[in-house]
């Protein structure tokens, strides 16, 4: 518990790293019980716990409420954004719009999520680590259940774990995780994946403390 008390004192420092340190916004009970699902995940499924830190850094800084998505008609974007303030960043591609959206609290993400779910040329990720839709069915987890950062953590997890034993390495089971089991990542390279093995690094020492 003296580890759990450096890192979380004072509610404001997340993780120590060298070089730089992460800020948590003093919410230090929620990012507690993610540090202690994140262990018993890796516990679980024999993922590194550092590997998994990495993944939710890149995926969604720690913001459960965090919602990534694809419109495929503008009508659909339009009313979206007719009918919801929120935080977004997007960018307009030829066939897409994606949408970074990062809702207020809960209650305001649960109504976004009938809003997607009704459309079916919309695609999306949800929560700590930007679960696809697909998944979300084919695991049987509805969007709702999986903003809980220990579904989706754990569901996470699974999938990072079928891709691993797929691809055998690191680097591809990242890539495939991204872009999709089905996709073809044989000759494809990704600062994604170069991202995470990074953070894997500066996380191991920092988790070796912890066992």
């Amino acid at each position: 518990m003296d580890f759990l008390k450096r890192i979380f004192a004072g509610g404001v420092i997340l993780f120590f790293l060298q070089g730089g340190i992460l800020f948590c916004q003093g919410k230090k009970d929620f990012y507690r019980d993610v540090l202690l699902t994140i262990m018993a995940t890796s516990k679980l499924l024999k993922i590194s716990p550092s590997l998994l830190t990495g993944l939710i850094i890149q995926e969604s800084f720690f913001n459960p409420y965090g919602l990534n998505i694809r419109f495929y008609l503008w009508k659909d974007y339009l009313k979206f954004k007719k009918y919801f303030r929120v935080n977004k960043k997007c960018s307009f591609l030829k066939k897409k719009i994606i949408c970074t959206v990062l809702p207020e609290d809960k209650r305001k993400l649960i109504k976004i999520l009938r809003f997607v779910k009704s459309r079916k040329k919309i695609d999306y990720d949800i929560g700590l680590m930007q679960i696809n839709r697909k998944k979300l069915k084919d695991y049987g987890i509805s969007p709702e259940e999986a903003i809980s950062p220990e579904i989706n953590i754990l569901l996470g997890g699974l999938i990072l774990k079928k891709c691993m034993e797929k691809y055998r390495t690191v680097e591809k089971a990242l890539i495939c995780y991204n872009r999709g089991e089905n996709a073809d990542i044989s000759s494809y390279k990704s600062i994604f994946s170069i991202k995470i093995i990074a953070y894997d690094e500066y996380f191991k020492d920092l988790f070796k403390n912890f066992q």
